[in-house]
């Protein structure tokens, strides 16, 4: 109900604001208030699709409410699709337009801002891991905003780029979460303390997920973090944006910290648990209570393999492998092809491509 709620309002808002800037006589008609509102509307659209601050009350209890694995469903894919709507739409129907839009710029970009540095805050302060995974996807959330703000063609490659690295890092984190919830029975960090060290798949497998998020230099996703960052905001403010973007660092260092402490009680009851059972295997159905007690010996060890498959796939998208830097740079709606015109000088007419062709066919040679 609560996914329902945002997902209505925030469709809402976006067909209100394509509604406003459309149509043939749109050129003439909208004046720069109107262009500004529908704009700003369809960000706050997205920003409240994507939970970031200060619409992120409803993520942070879908995350209460939803198993992990269908967290990136719900706050990365289907918000994820929906910016790239809203980018489309931006491109094509408001920059043409030639407008700055500065003051509606200067919000979103504040979202953006809040977004990625509260965000990170309360991924490093959370104990459950549900909330780490949620308000991991806030504080990315933030940089798409910036992409959806910066209003110019340099941005369009890179912001497609951040959201495919998005949506494929987070599924990889959420799956990473709900592997730890499978071997070790809780999703609470303070007992978790030690699991690295009796789990080292789903350790080597968040190495992968730190690098498929975060990146280093010379890799597409930090690229296009930094981009966006520079784009929006330059000299001081772009160096603490971005000192505020790596602070993911935090968070995925704190689950690193508690991996490698001593044991705790919960983690070690859950390695005797890995002992098989006596089970009597002589029933029809003997296969299943074969498979139950496999997965019982090793389910830390199958989770993992699971997760850094899907770690490994974020990896490849992040660094711009998979066809990920031929989608990014698609056509962007806004082009034009030489010889057309954007918007037709006579509102009534559509506009054409090359030269109008006489009406008398006689007049042009024609047989």
């Amino acid at each position: 109900a609560r996914e329902l709620r945002a997902l209505v309002v925030g469709g809402a808002l976006g067909r209100a604001a394509t509604a406003a800037v459309a149509g043939p006589l749109a050129a003439v008609r909208l004046n720069p208030e109107l262009i500004g509102l529908a704009y700003l509307a369809f960000a706050v659209a997205v920003a409240i699709r994507l939970g970031a601050v200060p619409f992120h009350l409803w993520a942070a209890r879908v995350a209460d409410a939803a198993p992990e694995v269908g967290l990136p469903l719900i706050m990365a894919w289907s918000p994820a699709a929906f910016a790239a709507v809203a980018l489309a739409w931006s491109d094509g129907a408001v920059a043409p337009l030639g407008q700055s839009l500065g003051l509606e710029r200067g919000l979103i970009i504040v979202i953006g801002a809040i977004s990625i540095g509260l965000g990170t805050a309360a991924a490093t302060a959370h104990d459950d891991l549900e909330h780490v995974v949620g308000y991991s996807i806030v504080a990315d959330a933030g940089i798409i905003l910036l992409g959806i703000a910066v209003l110019d063609p340099a941005a369009w490659e890179p912001t497609r780029i951040w959201l495919l690295a998005f949506v494929a890092g987070k599924s990889a984190f959420a799956a990473w979460a709900a592997a730890m919830r499978a071997t070790f029975g809780t999703n609470r960090l303070r007992e978790l303390r030690g699991w690295a060290r009796r789990a080292p798949i789903l350790a080597l497998a968040l190495v992968a997920i730190v690098v498929a998020g975060v990146g280093w230099p010379g890799m597409a996703v930090f690229a296009a973090r930094l981009s966006l960052i520079t784009l929006a905001v330059d000299g001081p403010l772009a160096t603490a944006l971005l000192a505020a973007a790596l602070g993911s660092l935090l968070y995925y260092g704190r689950l690193f910290v508690t991996g490698l402490l001593p044991p705790g009680p919960v983690v070690l009851a859950a390695a005797d648990k890995r002992a098989p059972d006596p089970v009597d295997f002589r029933g029809r159905f003997a296969f299943l209570d074969d498979a139950r007690v496999r997965w019982s010996a090793n389910r830390a060890a199958i989770a993992g393999a699971v997760v850094l498959v899907l770690a490994s796939v974020a990896i490849a998208v992040s660094g711009g492998g998979l066809g990920v830097r031929e989608a990014a740079a698609g056509l962007p709606p806004a082009e034009v092809a030489p010889g057309e015109t954007l918007a037709p000088a006579n509102p009534f007419e559509e506009p054409s491509s090359g030269p109008e062709e006489p009406a008398d066919p006689q007049s042009s040679g024609a047989p």
